[in-house]
């Protein structure tokens, strides 16, 4: 408590000096104006009345490219999302939050997004400013999963929200759900959320990392469930780990002023015995 009240107090005496107008500080030292027992919900409804998407590739193997944090900022133009955007990011990619730095921003983001094929995960960003209402105008769900399927294979990408450091009940539900209805008739299986589950050195306020219990039942369900990877980002950090059979990889950010930023390039075989191939790529 006393640790977040002097964080509190830093965090005001900052903004106060350098006369920052956009920083939504409320929302980055206390929980986000919608909880996520709420938002798990809307999306749900959103997802039982409109049918989980599937992409067909052809039966040689497919790729796709993950990204995450852009911080778009009103006003501004974000270069390297741009070029992400424009570039050769296979045949589909995942963000995985925190699209947005500043209030407005969400419209820069999604116009860069436009004609794109690609799947997004909420990030705490992208509530600030009682966001939520603008992130269902343009994406409609923040918890939902979808298929790619060939003559060779199917597998399943589940989403999670996580912008508010855990999944909630009604979520974890849900995801025990996917896990026993469709999971068996998929042959691999790929998780994308924002929140970082094992790189708890580099955490930031406000989600932070898991409940260090929620943390144990993510890993176990993700190892008993054959999950090939779970990607996050969040932190601003690059990470592969192995933990269990299940490799967990944290995204550094994208953001213009960024060093060496870079996104991830997935390569999948098109037989589900062989491994994915992960490349880094920098900008």
């Amino acid at each position: 408590m006393v640790r977040r009240f002097l964080l509190c107090a830093a965090l005001f005496a900052a903004a106060a000096c350098s006369g920052i107008p956009d920083l939504d500080l409320v929302n980055m030292v206390l929980p986000l104006g919608v909880d996520v027992n709420t938002r798990v919900a809307e999306s749900l409804a959103w997802d039982e009345a409109n049918a989980p998407v599937n992409i067909n590739v052809a039966p040689v193997g497919y790729r796709f490219a993950v990204c995450s944090d852009v911080h778009a900022n009103p006003g501004e133009k974000p270069q390297r999302f741009s070029a992400f955007m424009n570039g050769d990011y296979g045949e589909f990619y995942l963000m995985l939050g925190d699209l947005v730095g500043k209030t407005g921003g969400m419209d820069v983001a999604y116009s860069e997004m436009a004609g794109t094929t690609g799947f997004v995960v909420v990030g705490n960003h992208d509530l600030f400013f009682h966001n939520w209402e603008a992130w269902r105008q343009y994406f409609n769900t923040s918890t939902y999963y979808f298929t790619v399927t060939s003559t060779a294979s199917k597998d399943l990408f589940i989403m999670l929200d996580s912008a508010s450091g855990t999944l909630g009940e009604k979520q974890t539900d849900w995801l025990r759900g996917v896990f026993r209805d469709i999971r068996p008739g998929c042959d691999r299986c790929f998780v994308a959320t924002h929140t970082n589950i094992l790189k708890t050195d580099n955490s930031q306020t406000p989600s932070n990392n898991f409940p260090l219990e929620e943390t144990w039942l993510l890993l176990d369900l993700f190892a008993r469930n054959g999950v090939s990877a779970v990607f996050t980002g969040h932190d601003h950090c690059r990470d592969v780990s192995v933990f269990n059979g299940v490799t967990y990889v944290t995204l550094d950010d994208i953001k213009d002023s960024t060093p060496n930023a870079s996104y991830l390039m997935v390569s999948v075989p098109a037989n589900p015995a062989d491994a994915c191939s992960l490349t880094f790529k920098e900008f």
